[in-house]
């Protein structure tokens, strides 16, 4: 490799590092614009003393969600006047009752020893939640000098900056340019290699994002190929609101009602041939069925040890149900699993095809768990990403839909690879366009 080649691979390695950060997101620009403000208002008001109480408010509450901005700011001012309470009875009783103790290891101890008073008052006054900002206000008032200040002055001055802060707080927060949100538009997300990562894992960035969008009306879900049982432990932080498409089609799962909306199953018919034609060849497979809104999946005996291996990595999932015996006569199934070598994934597919069924069945290939081996599903050819994002935009109403992925051809909107924080940041932009903007 030459010297050039040698320092573009550098510069790319350095640029893919620098897309996988996580960005700034809008808490850390609203915090920083609060803390601008409080300076700011300290410059103009002309004050000398420092704006470090009210920059400390300011952080304090500024929060993720602005949904939770009443209730954060409500909490943030009564715990000011709870901890300024305290404060000012310290203050009063060292100044004119007790002076010699100001500054002394007694005074400390009774410094200590009144936070027990400040925490159990919000106990009592029912507002737990602003236990630590009461205690934060009355050691800024006990434990700093004074100046030589009286003390209801300079009570007053910490409560002031304080409020100062949570105002300024609860003003970049809820200020925003003016924007439409696009209710009428159904957004469809691929979940793998596109919403999150080869780590299995989403952003918290993605999680808040998606989770304010989703809160002010957005329509939006994600499509997988995985089970309902592999998917919930990756998107439980998000307030999924829509029913999501899951085995790649075969079915529409309601997160929240924990049901089957809508299922593009087998025919009891064919799912009994199929059976048969396996059983009689010696293949171990799986067949997942839907029993009362229950995935059960059937399986029968393993055939070699990366196939009982591959089992055992699944069933440590609580939400699996295994049963070692063939299903019921009249079952239909979601989807049949075989996981075969990959040297003979072929043949195997090619002699299903040649089947008098292969007419009802849709065929595709995933990675399997263990090396050297691939997995081949078998569903009804009714059972399709399209046809369920179809029928979910009817079922809502949608205008528009706008599906991102990371094949080109199969989505709207193309994302690198293992970029989901990409996906929400181009979701946004088409989500809440600025008003003046028009929507391509």
């Amino acid at each position: 490799m030459t010297a050039p080649e040698v320092l573009h691979d550098r510069k790319r390695t350095v640029r893919d590092r620098l897309r996988g950060l996580p960005p700034v997101g809008q808490r850390i620009t609203r915090t920083v614009c609060s803390v601008m403000l409080i300076f700011l208002i300290f410059q103009l008001m002309g004050v000398k003393r420092t704006p470090l109480y009210g920059a400390i408010a300011a952080i304090q509450c500024v929060q993720s969600d602005p949904s939770q901005l009443k209730r954060v700011g409500k909490n943030r001012t009564a715990g000011t006047f709870i901890g300024a309470f305290f404060g000012i009875i310290i203050l009063i009783l060292t100044t004119y009752v007790f002076p010699d103790v100001q500054w002394t290891p007694l005074y400390f101890f009774i410094i200590a020893l009144m936070i027990l008073p400040v925490i159990y008052s919000t106990i009592l006054l029912k507002l737990t939640a602003t236990a630590y900002f009461s205690c934060v206000v009355f050691l800024s008032i006990t434990v700093v000098s004074r100046d030589y200040m009286d003390p209801f002055t300079f009570t007053f001055f910490r409560t002031f900056d304080t409020l100062m802060g949570v105002a300024a707080a609860m003003i970049c927060v809820s200020a925003h340019l003016p924007r439409q949100c696009r209710n009428d538009i159904l957004f469809v997300s691929d979940l793998d290699d596109t919403l999150v990562s080869m780590k299995d894992k989403l952003s918290p960035y993605s999680q808040v994002t998606l989770n304010r969008m989703i809160q002010k009306g957005a329509q939006f879900t994600v499509t997988t190929r995985r089970t309902p049982a592999a998917l919930l432990p990756l998107l439980e932080a998000v307030d999924l609101r829509l029913p999501i498409i899951a085995m790649d089609g075969a079915v529409l799962y309601d997160i929240r009602e924990n049901r089957y909306c809508l299922e593009h199953v087998i025919g009891p018919a064919t799912t009994h041939s199929i059976a048969e034609f396996l059983e009689q060849n010696g293949y171990h497979y799986y067949e997942n069925v839907i029993l009362d809104d229950v995935l059960l999946i059937y399986c029968n005996e393993f055939r070699t040890d990366a196939q009982r291996q591959a089992y055992e990595a699944l069933r440590q999932s609580p939400y699996r149900n295994f049963i070692h015996r063939e299903a019921p006569e009249n079952a239909s199934a979601v989807y049949f699993l075989l996981m075969e070598p990959e040297e003979q994934i072929d043949q195997v597919e090619q002699l299903l095809k040649a089947q008098p069924f292969a007419g009802r069945l849709r065929f595709m290939r995933d990675k399997a768990p263990v090396d050297g081996y691939c997995y081949l599903k078998l569903y009804s050819k009714n059972a399709t990403r399209n046809n369920m994002i179809d029928y979910l935009k009817q079922q809502q109403r949608s205008d528009q839909i706008i599906t991102f992925g990371t094949v080109f051809g199969q989505c709207d909107v193309i994302i690198r690879e293992n970029n989901g924080n990409l996906m929400v940041k181009t979701m946004k932009k088409l989500y809440e366009p600025i008003k003046w903007k028009k929507l391509n």
